[in-house]
């Protein structure tokens, strides 16, 4: 895959309740989702969202 970057979840609480690559197929179905369940979506290098994935982020990224 050409993209290497992926789309994470994040609830009010900082936590990353999920991830999606950039260029599924479902991508835009998925951000809707996602928003409309009241979560920010932030776009990171896959790597990095593995690392966050299912973790805290500090409160300082979610207002990025």
């Amino acid at each position: 895959m050409a993209d290497e970057l992926a789309y994470i979840a994040v609830t009010p609480t900082g936590f990353v309740d999920g991830a999606c690559f950039t260029e599924s197929e479902d991508t835009q179905q998925w951000i809707a989702e996602m928003e409309d369940s009241g979560m920010q979506i932030q776009r990171l290098s896959r790597s990095e969202a593995r690392k966050v994935l299912f973790s805290h982020l500090p409160q300082a990224t979610l207002e990025a």
